[in-house]
């Protein structure tokens, strides 16, 4: 199969050793590229947000779901989009912002929404996501809550939202 037709095919971004990490990293970069011509093509997105959408998307699916969580990009779930977004960004972040984080999470949304037009993604997988992406306020209380942490406060911040 050649790697255009590995592109839009679920099962090529399985990770189950350091070889498919490295060939799912690439191709997953590859997908990303699309992602943001497409972004680019439509006449109504301005190509400043439309970078930032693809490089938020980048951030969580290969330093998050391909290096971190070492699992198949398309295999999202809530549990993993709270965990990266409600813990693995606060804990791997200097500085975590919800500003930032409202950025990478639109183009998590962004980049599921196309793969939902693409046939990667259920319709009821994407709705769950665009809900976990859009509730900022759980985003938002979770970063206050950990740079406001004293003394031994931390385990029973991370039992709250967990990574999986």
């Amino acid at each position: 199969m050649n790697p255009s037709e590995q592109l839009f095919k679920k099962e090529s971004y399985n990770v189950i050793g350091i070889e498919d990490e490295i060939r799912v990293d690439r191709l997953c970069h590859e997908i990303l590229i699309q992602f943001h011509a497409g972004l680019v093509a439509d006449k109504n997105s301005d190509p400043l947000i439309s970078g930032s959408m693809a490089r938020g998307a980048d951030y969580f699916l290969r330093d998050y779901m391909i290096d971190r969580m070492q699992c198949n990009i398309f295999d999202i779930n809530p549990e993993l989009l709270r965990g990266f977004g409600g813990n693995w960004y606060i804990i791997n972040n200097i500085d975590p912002s919800l500003k930032e984080l409202a950025g990478i999470l639109s183009g998590i949304k962004g980049f599921y929404n196309y793969s939902r037009i693409k046939g990667l993604l259920w319709q009821d997988m994407y709705e769950s996501i665009a809900a976990i992406c859009d509730n900022l306020a759980f985003f938002q209380e979770r970063i206050e809550s950990f740079l406001s942490l004293e003394g031994d406060g931390y385990l029973e911040w991370q039992k709250k939202c967990p990574l999986p």
